[in-house]
C-alpha cells in the first residue's frame, strides 16, 4: 500500500505521544489515518492491543500485519514531571481502512468532541509514575484534539475509578479511536519514509533527500551518533514545525 501524493490537507486521525506539557495532541505520531483510509504506522508496539493486557496475559484483538514486526526501536516512557525524549522509530508501515471504519472514527470523534470541550480537555490524572501521555487529534467534523495521562494503562489497579464519570468516558472513546484503526486496518506493508528527522547533539533537522534518508536507515540502530524517526505523510518535521526549510 503506497502512501505517495499524500499531504497534511489528507490527515483525518493522528495518534502518538504528547510533546510537552502545554501541548494538545499528539506531538510523536505513531499512527497517522488520511482521508481515503490509507494508514501509516509508526510505532507497531501495541499494534496487537497488547496495552490492553488486564495483567493476566490476555489480550483483546489483533490486527493481520503481512510478517511479524521487527521491534521497535525502544521509545522511553515519559515519568510523571517529563515528557518523552525524542523516539527511535525508523520504520513505515502502511495500510488501508475500510469507509465503515472512518464512519465509526467519526462516530466516535462526535461523542468526544463535546466531552473534550465540557472539561475543558481535563480528562484527569491517575496515580501511576512512569508512562506516557497520549494525544489524538482527530480533524474531521467535528474536529477534536486532546491528550490524557497515563491512557494506554487503562483502569487497571482501580487507576481511573477516581476520576468522573465524563472523565472515564473521554479516556475510552480516545481508546476507542486507536482500537478501530488496530482492529480494522487491513495487513500492513514496510514502506520506504520519504522523510525522517534526526536528533543529535547539534540538535535537530529534517531529511528529505532520498539518497541521504536511505543512507541513514541502513546503519545499524547502534551505529547510528543521532536518534533517527521516520516522518509520516503531511506531518511536520522538526524543521519544519521550526519554521525553517528541512535539511536536505
Amino acid at each position: 500500500m503506497s502512501l505517495e501524493g499524500l499531504t497534511a490537507e489528507d490527515i483525518l486521525l493522528m495518534d502518538g505521544y504528547q510533546v510537552g506539557p502545554d501541548s494538545v495532541g499528539p506531538g510523536f505520531e505513531r499512527l497517522v489515518v488520511y482521508r481515503d483510509g490509507r494508514v501509516a504506522v509508526l510505532d507497531v508496539s501495541g499494534w496487537d492491543r497488547s496495552w490492553e493486557d488486564d495483567g493476566d496475559g490476555e489480550t483483546a484483538g489483533a490486527a493481520a500485519v503481512t510478517s511479524p514486526p521487527a521491534a521497535a526501536a525502544a521509545v522511553t516512557i515519559m515519568s510523571v514531571m517529563a515528557w518523552p525524549p525524542f523516539p527511535a522509530l525508523t520504520e513505515l508501515r502502511s495500510g488501508q481502512l475500510p469507509e465503515c471504519a472512518l464512519t465509526r472514527l467519526g462516530e466516535v470523534a462526535a461523542e468526544l468532541a463535546p466531552l473534550v470541550a465540557e472539561l475543558d480537555g481535563d480528562l484527569g490524572f491517575i496515580m501511576v509514575t512512569d508512562v506516557a501521555t497520549l494525544g489524538v487529534d482527530y480533524r474531521g467534523t467535528p474536529a477534536v484534539a486532546t491528550a490524557a495521562y497515563g491512557l494506554d494503562f487503562g483502569n487497571r489497579h482501580g487507576v481511573e475509578d477516581d476520576l468522573t464519570p465524563e472523565q472515564r468516558r473521554g479516556r475510552e472513546l480516545m481508546r476507542e479511536l486507536r482500537n478501530v484503526v488496530v482492529d480494522y486496518t487491513g495487513p500492513l506493508d514496510k514502506v520506504q519514509p520519504e522523510r525522517v528527522d534526526v536528533s543529535g547533539a547539534d540538535g535537530c533537522r529534517t531529511i528529505s533527500d532520498a539518497d541521504e534518508v536511505a543512507a541513514l536507515l541502513a546503519e545499524d540502530d547502534s551505529s547510528r551518533a543521532a536518534t533517527v524517526r521516520a516522518l509520516a505523510p503531511g506531518t511536520e518535521g522538526c524543521s519544519e514545525a521550526a519554521g525553517s526549510s528541512p535539511v536536505g
